[in-house]
């Protein structure tokens, strides 16, 4: 199966923790790397108050590659007056972060899944395309839909120790080093995808509906179980 798309890689250079040499943006070769663990993981973002018991939370997820690597999937805020998240597709050199707080492993399906296999499929989607929440958050909603995505579609094995939804429910709390995970609720954005279009009304003329573009997919997706 081919994995050979043409996703132009995020030209942002927002990192994570680690040294920018332990980081790139992803590259065509990166496209044929295996995956076999899909993670999902919360980090950790400080606390924002100096009175804040807690620290706050951000949710990535890694594809966990056969070099002892990675590639982070990742949906964050890059200013303050963003409306809009900025996707990123981050090569690591290295399988856990040191920001991690929780990390919930999904075995990848054993049928040959390939890095672009998950890209194409977040491009199809329109994942990459994502309207944060009125509070600038969003990003564990966005984890937990790709996710789906990625059960839906069969890359998650059904022999893999945790579920889906086991990793979705680990959504649901806060996590603080050295305390007991704490009930969050979750605050959706929302897709571009998912947003009404205007509809202009139109008296005594022709008019030619646009439509989306098509998609080209390079290859089939394997397949394989779904849990979750």
């Amino acid at each position: 199966m081919s994995s050979h798309g043409r996703i132009k890689p995020s030209s942002s250079r927002t990192k994570p923790r680690e040294s920018s040499s332990a980081t790139r943006d992803v590259e065509d070769r990166d496209f044929d790397l295996d995956v076999h663990t899909i993670r999902v993981t919360v980090h950790t973002t400080g606390k924002f108050f100096e009175g804040d018991t807690r620290s706050g939370n951000h949710a990535s997820i890694f594809l966990l590659t056969s070099n002892n690597a990675s590639v982070r999937l990742n949906m964050t805020k890059l200013s303050a007056d963003a409306t809009m998240g900025t996707y990123q597709m981050i090569y690591c050199r290295y399988q856990r972060t040191n920001s991690s707080l929780r990390d919930f492993d999904l075995t990848a399906t054993g049928r040959g899944l390939k890095v672009g296999h998950v890209l194409e499929l977040v491009k199809k989607k329109r994942r990459n395309e994502y309207q944060l929440a009125r509070s600038g958050l969003g990003c564990r909603h966005w984890v937990k839909t790709v996710i789906r995505d990625f059960n839906d579609a069969g890359f998650i094995s059904s022999s893999s120790t945790l579920t889906t939804e086991d990793a979705i429910n680990g959504l649901r709390y806060n996590y603080s080093k050295g305390k007991d995970p704490e009930p969050e609720k979750i605050d959706p954005g929302t897709f571009v995808s998912d947003i009404p279009k205007k509809v202009k009304k139109t008296q005594n003329t022709d008019t030619r509906g646009t439509g989306s573009g098509s998609y080209k997919s390079t290859g089939s997706a394997p397949e394989g179980g779904k849990r979750r």
